[in-house]
């Protein structure tokens, strides 16, 4: 796990990067993309791509709010699937949006489980650097911990932070922001989509108001 101290900073930037500044992790989400399917949490657990503790944690929340086998089953099979649309009825989406909101601590160890998946791959980002005499500066924890969150365990840039010129030239000691900004923009999402990076930028903002005076891990 990263720095203690740094968690508050990470979990709300990965927050704010899923689901905005206001955003409610205790109601049902649809992407509507055709490849997820309905999400919920900070974390935006993907009831369709996401592991099956997500599938059962709604399951888990349901169960607990009483609500029929039966009405449970026809819900998670609506749920469970890429959609490009909300598949519920209002009453069944008032149903589950209820159940969550009465059930957070379920919904919060999700996202907790979730989290621990980003963090394990920046741990290995960390580690990577420090064998190559490297600090990271914190705010540059929040991006990688994003991007892993986005794309899966990190390989390339691992690389890249280990001094390996990767993508582009690298990383200064510590890792700046400059250094990891100019490494996503060489990925295809970011230099396709200039809208996201900023979103990214305003997570890291949201999430580095909360960070410590803490010198690069």
């Amino acid at each position: 796990m990263p720095n203690a101290a740094l968690k508050p900073a990470l979990m709300r930037a990965l927050k704010v990067h899923e689901i905005g500044r206001n955003g409610d992790p205790y109601e049902i989400s649809f992407a509507i993309l055709g490849r997820s399917g309905a999400s919920f949490g900070a974390m935006q657990g993907d009831l369709a791509k996401g592991g099956a503790f997500v599938r059962q944690t709604l399951r888990d929340v349901l169960k607990a709010q009483a609500v029929p086998a039966a009405t449970i089953d026809a819900i998670m099979r609506k749920l469970s699937v890429p959609l490009t649309g909300d598949p519920l009825s209002h009453a069944e989406g008032a149903l589950v949006d209820q159940a969550l909101h009465k059930e957070t601590a379920k919904v919060d160890a999700m996202d907790e489980r979730i989290a621990a998946e980003a963090f394990e791959g920046l741990d290995d980002c960390v580690e990577a650097a420090r064998r190559s005499g490297r600090g990271i500066d914190p705010r540059v924890q929040l991006y990688i911990a994003m991007w892993i969150n986005m794309t899966g365990k990190p390989t390339t840039l691992k690389d890249w932070l280990g001094g390996s010129p990767a993508r582009t030239a690298a990383p200064g000691n510590p890792v700046s922001v400059a250094d990891i900004e100019r490494y996503l923009h060489t990925t295809k999402h970011y230099s396709e989509h200039p809208r996201n990076f900023r979103h990214l930028q305003e997570s890291v903002a949201e999430g580095a108001a909360l960070l410590p005076r803490l010198v690069p891990a």
